[in-house]
């Protein structure tokens, strides 16, 4: 598993400041003192580990089947809502969402709104994504958040036209 350390600095900042006669403060000097420990000397938390969401990671997830079958699995599940249906309302929805290590999805948000209806219908299906192929860092899942637009488009009908 891949370690996170960070390097922990201590800072002293010493400022001499003299108080003239007319309540001024000036500062006459400041000097910084930092110093760092050696990695080796640091310690980190599987745990912490564990709940770090990548951005970005070697081996993205991905959907049984490829995005095809993504796809698919979508248009098979979005129902289209009437309103917005009525109302002729298309457009592209952008969701976001954690994978997490077991494939299972997590706290799905819509990070661009076309309308109310299409934005919960597309946090609906979404969160009915099972068995997604988790993400790997180093040769091992982890949390990931995975950006996805989905497009509400109206079928025509041709026999009306």
């Amino acid at each position: 598993m891949k370690r996170i350390y960070s390097v922990i600095a201590i800072a002293f900042v010493l400022c001499y400041t003299p108080v003239f006669s007319t309540m001024h403060a000036a500062v006459q000097s400041c000097t910084i003192f930092a110093t760092s420990l050696p990695i080796s000397s640091l310690k980190y938390s599987e745990d912490a580990i564990d709940d770090v969401i990548y951005r970005s990671v070697e081996q993205m997830p991905t959907f049984p089947g490829g995005e095809k079958a993504l796809i698919d699995y979508l248009n098979a599940n979005i129902q289209y809502p009437v309103t917005a249906k009525e109302q002729n309302i298309e457009g592209k929805v952008i969701v976001q969402f954690v994978v997490e290590k077991d494939g299972s999805v997590e706290d799905v948000k819509v990070i661009r709104s076309v309308n109310e209806d299409l934005d919960q219908e597309a946090i609906r299906v979404c969160k009915t994504l099972k068995g997604l192929i988790p993400g790997r860092q180093n040769g091992h899942p982890v949390r990931v958040w995975y950006t996805m637009p989905i497009i509400f488009k109206l079928k025509i009908d041709k026999k009306k036209h």
